[in-house]
């Protein structure tokens, strides 16, 4: 477990009337938002669309827009997935969450599964998610197979459920 992030207290400073906690259930930052120069950031394009695909789920999503963040987009040209720093305010949601997530993930492992030569590279996908429970904050770095990633996010929803019991 981790203190308050320091994304999250430099959030504040930027904006002090957001209510993180009221507003909303999940931030979806640029990739690059610890950084400390404020005028290199940019969202990541995969990060933005996950962010649509979240609120049309129901979740109280904001992204860099909905938080008054002046940050490009960057789109990369590669099978790689970039869905940069997500914050899980509301733990309650990780369900939903992993659901809408696990869509866009079943896309890229059902293009890997369909590549005849398997030399072929496939992309890799790239995310932290930090998980706020009670007044601590747990992070998780990922870089990697798109399957293997799926696996873990639904172990944390069972991790989840037997700890609510």
């Amino acid at each position: 477990m981790i203190n308050e992030p320091y994304e999250l207290r430099k959030l504040t400073e930027l904006n002090p009337q957001l209510d993180l906690e009221n507003q909303f259930e999940i931030l979806m930052l640029p990739e690059n938002f610890g950084q400390d120069n404020q005028e290199k950031i940019y969202d990541a394009q995969d990060g933005i669309q996950l962010s649509k695909l979240c609120k049309n789920a129901g979740i109280k999503c904001a992204n860099s827009f909905d938080l008054k963040l002046n940050s490009p987009t960057i789109e990369r040209r590669s099978d790689d997935i970039w869905f940069g720093e997500i914050f899980i305010i509301k733990d309650a949601i990780l369900p939903l969450f992993v659901s809408v997530i696990s869509g866009v993930l079943t896309t890229l492992i059902l293009h890997k599964k369909s590549k005849k030569d398997k030399r072929t590279p496939t992309g890799e996908v790239h995310i932290q998610i930090t998980i706020k429970k009670h007044d601590d904050y747990s992070r998780f770095e990922y870089d990697g197979d798109a399957e293997l990633l799926a696996k873990i996010l639904e172990g944390m929803i069972d991790n989840k459920s037997k700890d609510e019991l």
